[in-house]
């Protein structure tokens, strides 16, 4: 039971965090606000676009109801998102009211996949060719 109790303010605090993370990346543009965003080192340091890049200033467009001006900035976004909304909304109802809502099965088939798809993506946008060019934050 006490697992149980822990685990619940765990869930508890990452609401907090996410709350004031939101409210935060709403006010402030990762565009404009760089003294209070960190800079992507993969593109600082390498010059390439990860998988990443465009990431924070598209959530930044989501909360402001920019959709179109998001999937510009990194697509991935719009798969990635509903598996985190829904692993922590399953996890909030087993939680509080004891309802288990279906589990997203891993297993290694699905991993290799996802890492491949997110390796060819960055691979993807970092090609300097007409077919690719919609993939680069902008």
């Amino acid at each position: 039971m006490q697992k149980l109790h822990d685990f619940r303010w765990v869930l508890l605090s990452s609401y907090f965090f996410v709350a004031i993370g939101s409210t935060i990346l709403y006010s402030f543009d990762p565009a404009t606000s760089s003294e209070i965003y960190p800079p992507s080192l993969t593109r600082k340091l390498g010059g390439f676009y990860c998988a990443g890049c465009g990431t924070l200033r598209g959530l930044h467009q989501i909360l402001h109801g920019n959709i179109k001006a998001a999937w510009a900035l990194n697509p991935l976004i719009f798969i990635v998102l509903p598996y985190l909304i829904y692993w922590l909304i399953a996890i909030s109802f087993q939680l509080w009211w004891h309802i288990k809502l279906p589990k997203i099965v891993w297993n290694q088939a699905k991993i290799i996949s996802i890492s491949l798809i997110i390796i060819s993506y960055s691979i993807m946008r970092n090609i300097n060719h007409e077919w690719f060019t919609w993939l680069i934050p902008h």
